[in-house]
């Protein structure tokens, strides 16, 4: 069976994090990103 991923979410927005939904937009993943504070 083969699945098609459509969409990720990454949790925490430090620089891993940021740096992992920064390559999958711009594969073409439809990105959500969360961390436990809305600070940058």
């Amino acid at each position: 069976m083969k699945i098609k991923i459509e969409k990720v979410a990454v949790f925490g927005a430090g620089e891993m994090g940021h740096g992992i939904a920064e390559n999958c937009a711009i594969a073409g993943y439809e990105v959500w990103m969360r961390d436990l504070t809305d600070e940058l």
